[in-house]
């Protein structure tokens, strides 16, 4: 019968030299303990690895019976909140936008009146009264088509201010509109694009 090694004569034998006086009895008795020990080991790796499984099933199964009501909240929500800052965004954006555009139809307007300066030696025929309100003169003979389309399109990018006011004599004019952020921009024969509401021809920007 062999006998079994144990720890301690394992220390022992290695302080003497393994190597040089290691029997065969030393060694089968050393391979045997060992044999053991791997077996327990194994044991003990093959429970973890079942209780994984068991872990993995269950997360299968959750993940295949579909969201909870509360995970859905939370994504909706996220999504709408998302959703409320690119719409937000968005508005500005446009806003900004139109009201450049305003900005470029009354440089337009200022580059029409300085044709009617040239062609008639005056700004008169820039504007026109119409029920009380000097607004620009879209049935001029000549650039009405060309006036008409920068009022109508200053009317659309503005929202509800109204159409561009337009005040003007044979020396000088003043053309000004609010803009969708509510602001007043004003374009005259001085040169210069200001803030000032327009109500005469020598209103200056």
């Amino acid at each position: 019968m062999v006998k079994k090694m144990t720890t301690e004569d394992l220390a022992r034998m290695m302080k003497r030299g393994f190597d040089q006086t290691a029997s065969k009895q030393d060694l089968k008795a050393f391979r045997k303990g060992a044999g053991a020990r791997y077996e327990v080991v194994d044991k003990r790796f093959a429970k973890i690895e079942a209780k994984l499984n068991k872990i993995d099933s269950k997360i299968v199964r959750k993940s295949k019976s579909g969201f909870t009501l509360i995970e859905l909240m939370v994504v909706i929500s996220i999504i709408s909140l998302l959703a409320s800052i690119v719409l937000a965004s968005l508005s500005s954006a446009r806003t900004k936008a139109r009201s450049t555009k305003v900005l470029t139809d009354l440089s337009q307007i200022r580059n029409l009146a300085g044709l009617i300066s040239s062609d008639d030696n005056s700004y008169s025929g820039l504007c026109v009264v119409v029920g009380g309100l000097n607004v620009l003169n879209t049935s001029h003979a000549k650039y009405g088509t060309q006036i008409t389309a920068f009022d109508t399109d200053i009317n659309y990018n503005n929202g509800t201010n109204g159409v561009a006011v337009c005040h003007a004599s044979a020396t000088d004019y003043c053309v000004s509109a609010v803009d969708a952020n509510n602001n007043t921009k004003c374009i005259s024969n001085k040169g210069n694009i200001g803030t000032a509401t327009c109500s005469a021809p020598g209103t200056s920007c």
